[in-house]
């Protein structure tokens, strides 16, 4: 019995010295890469989907490289952005993908809003944004030239927003 009882903590010890040993670095190691904020999908390689020729692959690689050479961070960009400041040319790329970062995390909360009917949800992300933009004139700029402020809840946005420039 006490040989048994032995047997079955020994056992369990190992095992947890194989979690400890094995998987929490790799766990550590995967939230470290989580949090790197300066990861684009571009930085994992190819996608299976990119169909980009020579000429455009050695200009994506121009592009990479002018991205490393922004001398702001990303919350410096966005906000100098947002008020509509001047932004050098690797700035104002950076400041573009966040725009759209911004616009489709709208999207997909106005998405989820639909999937879960709940209409009152769709309608303060709709105000939520109009505010955003009315305070972020460069933001505003970006966004009429986005594909979301076209469909139906863009188009709340932007009915939202000019009864915000009534108001004022």
């Amino acid at each position: 019995m006490n040989l048994l009882v032995v047997g079955s903590l020994l056992g369990i010890s190992l095992g947890l010295i194989m979690i400890l040993a094995f998987i929490v670095p790799a766990l550590r190691e995967r939230r470290r890469h989580r949090l790197d904020t300066t990861a684009r999908p571009d930085d994992y390689g190819p996608s299976r989907h990119d169909k980009r020729g020579p000429a455009e692959d050695d200009k994506a690689g121009r592009d990479k490289a002018a991205m490393h050479a922004i001398s702001l961070g990303r919350e410096e960009i966005w906000n100098r952005g947002c008020r509509g400041e001047a932004l050098g040319a690797a700035e104002a790329e950076e400041f573009n993908y966040l725009a759209r970062a911004r616009f489709h995390t709208f999207r997909l909360g106005i998405g989820h809003a639909q999937s879960n009917k709940d209409e009152k949800k769709s309608e303060a992300l709709a105000q939520g944004m109009a505010v955003e933009l009315f305070n972020a004139p460069g933001l505003e700029r970006l966004w009429f030239d986005s594909p979301v402020s076209e469909d139906p809840y863009g188009q709340a946005v932007n009915a939202r927003l000019m009864e915000l420039r009534t108001r004022r």
